[in-house]
């Protein structure tokens, strides 16, 4: 609901991730979007500009990245020893924001990761699994949330350059059979 209160992408992000830090007892929840292959931090809860702290920026976004990367949830530290789950920027976040646990989920929106969000919790207070189930419940319901509000912000320009990358795999992608004969029909008509 705190996504869909707010007009733009960037209050609406801020708005959510504050409501999930204090429903969830988080001293930070961060929301990053992917722009090239890393993730950019959009917004940070309890906070109406992102920190000036650079090196725990970077931190946070190399979290970020490392549970984008594994397309998985990451937490520090972890629930269980042995996981098959790389962890290292984790550690390094926990180590610089002197978190007691660090939990980031990868937003997903039509089957691509779109962004991440980053938990951390106040030392002494962990993640376990009842809180994570929570946690990336509340992410598959973000992420088409997010992408649409970015989609919806994208200039003119860049929306009708999708529609005609989306026409132009439509005519020659394998799929979309009756698009394709109604194209040819319409070409050898105009012939």
């Amino acid at each position: 609901a705190a996504l869909l209160e707010h007009g733009s992408l960037k209050d609406s992000a801020s708005a959510f991730v504050t409501e999930l830090a204090t429903r969830l007892g988080c001293d930070r929840v961060s929301l990053g979007l992917l722009e090239g292959p890393r993730a950019r931090i959009l917004a940070v809860s309890h906070s109406g500009q992102i920190e000036q702290r650079a090196n725990l920026l970077r931190a946070v976004e190399g979290a970020m990245d490392e549970a984008i990367d594994q397309r998985a949830s990451v937490m520090h530290p972890p629930e269980r020893e042995g996981l098959p789950v790389v962890a290292l920027s984790h550690a390094q976040l926990a180590r610089e924001s002197e978190a007691g646990g660090v939990l980031t989920l990868p937003l997903d929106s039509d089957g691509e990761t779109i962004g991440a969000l980053t938990l951390e919790r106040p030392p002494g207070f962990f993640f376990d699994a009842a809180s994570v189930q929570i946690c990336e419940a509340v992410a598959a319901v973000a992420g088409p949330i997010v992408e649409l509000k970015r989609r919806d912000e994208r200039s003119l320009l860049a929306r009708h350059g999708d529609q005609g990358r989306d026409l132009w795999q439509r005519l020659v992608g394998p799929r979309h059979a009756l698009f394709k004969l109604g194209a040819a029909a319409g070409a050898a008509a105009l012939l």
